[in-house]
């Protein structure tokens, strides 16, 4: 079933020429400054800084991750007691599952 949906989404995208061009045109990747890679591969370390070390996206990030927890969560999402969490670690990995499913979210929005 999943591999009809994806030959049909591969079909559709490459059926004539025009639309095949438009494809490539999407999969290749810009040379703007709000380009980040989506493989896997190119996320080495040197890649990363190069990317993010002239931007100034600390506050915004976090502000971003605080409100997705916020809404995830609810209003007392630093608090383990009230939420029903063992202890602190267990509610830092759940802020980091949170996290990580917002930035994957954001990221294939890019």
């Amino acid at each position: 079933m999943l591999s009809e949906f994806f030959t049909r989404q591969i079909k559709e995208k490459t059926a004539t020429k025009t639309t095949r061009a438009k494809a490539l045109e999407r999969e290749v990747a810009k040379n703007d400054n709000n380009h980040v890679p989506t493989l896997v591969d190119e996320y080495t370390v040197a890649a990363l800084k190069e990317l993010f070390e002239d931007k100034d996206i600390d506050t915004g990030l976090l502000l971003s991750l605080n409100k997705n927890r916020l809404t995830e969560l609810g209003s007392n999402f630093t608090d383990f007691k009230k939420l029903g969490f063992r202890d602190e670690d267990a509610l830092k990995k759940d802020h980091k599952s949170i996290d990580l499913k917002y930035l994957r979210k954001v990221n294939r929005m890019a």
